[in-house]
């Protein structure tokens, strides 16, 4: 594979990059995305307005290294970081066509691949021979914020390589546009603020991708409006649950996020100790319900900044979609 270009991607102008790429996010989006991308290659931000945030701790990550390696449980934590779980998520709807009952659509998140490249082979060793119809990525493909995108797309190049289509994905907070191009290269398409479609046994239903509404703010609901029939069945990425209410506006039946990583560090029984996620507590993880809306909130498959995880389990995820005439039990 050859290697993408290893210079500071964030540092781009908007008519630098491909006429087609500032089409499809649109302009607005594009330029909040670039400047907030700008202002994180000089350290200027940080990634999320709340102020228990780890990146906003000073020395967060080296501190909870070295307080794991003193207590004897870093390598327990590492275990648990390579031990991917494979989840099936069953999920009933009343506005599923029949005709898609049964669906089986995988799910990955926060890859962060480049945080510890061994476990780019434990992914692919699980997804390779996985019986799924659809695959969708949401987003966080690099751990770093910044720099170079090299080492991430040689790693996702070995996963898109195990995957089939059709798959899609959309940016993380952890993601420069820059990383469009070379993933759409290697076979996995990106939402920008976009809609798809699926169909299988005749019927269809609609995916929509939202761009990063946590940190880039590249979320772009009006540019999704009318992209979607009013008595279709839709699903929407977006990297981070916190558009619940937007989706629920829009009547989408189900989201899929992730960006939460479940807390990642947690106390027995997986209770989050602290979490980078700027929505209600009950949506950090698994399944939940917002009104009418349903949506999934992964634990993502990679770690951030640590490989560490305690009572909180990596996943790759099978949604299996079931058309009930009730959505009641």
């Amino acid at each position: 594979m050859q290697r993408a270009d290893a210079t500071q991607p964030e540092s781009r102008n908007p008519q630098e990059l491909p006429d087609e790429l500032v089409r499809r996010i649109g302009k607005e989006a594009l330029g909040l995305r670039l400047e907030k991308q700008a202002l994180q290659e000089s350290k200027q931000v940080f990634q999320s307005k709340n102020p228990l945030n780890p990146d906003r701790i000073p020395y967060f990550f080296e501190t909870v290294r070295f307080v794991c390696q003193a207590l004897g449980i870093y390598q327990r934590g590492y275990r648990e970081f390579m031990d991917v779980q494979l989840v099936t998520n069953e999920i009933f709807f009343s506005s599923l066509p029949p005709e898609m009952d049964g669906l089986r659509i995988l799910q990955i998140s926060d890859l962060h691949l480049d945080l510890d490249p061994a476990l780019t082979s434990v992914i692919v060793s699980i997804i390779e021979d996985l019986d799924y119809d659809l695959a969708l990525i949401t987003g966080d493909y690099r751990d770093d914020t910044k720099g170079c995108i090299s080492d991430c797309l040689e790693y996702m190049h070995r996963v898109c390589g195990a995957l089939r289509e059709p798959v899609y994905g959309i940016l993380g907070n952890h993601d420069p546009i820059e990383l469009v191009p070379p993933l759409e290269s290697m076979g996995l398409p990106i939402l920008l603020n976009e809609t798809v479609t699926y169909e299988k046994n005749g019927k269809q239903i609609y995916i929509s991708g939202i761009d990063d509404p946590h940190f880039y703010e590249g979320d772009d609901f009006d540019k999704l409006r009318g992209t979607v029939p009013e008595d279709a069945f839709s699903i929407l990425l977006s990297h981070a649950p916190e558009t619940h209410q937007e989706a629920l506006q829009m009547g989408y039946d189900l989201v899929l996020a992730g960006h939460t990583h479940g807390g990642q560090i947690c106390l027995p029984g997986g209770i989050v100790v602290i979490h980078n996620g700027d929505c209600p507590s009950y949506m950090l993880a698994g399944n939940w319900k917002y009104g009418d809306l349903k949506g999934y909130t992964s634990r993502g498959t990679g770690g951030c900044r640590l490989p560490l995880r305690f009572f909180c389990p990596p996943e790759i995820t099978v949604h299996v979609l079931k058309h009930r005439e009730s959505d009641n039990p």
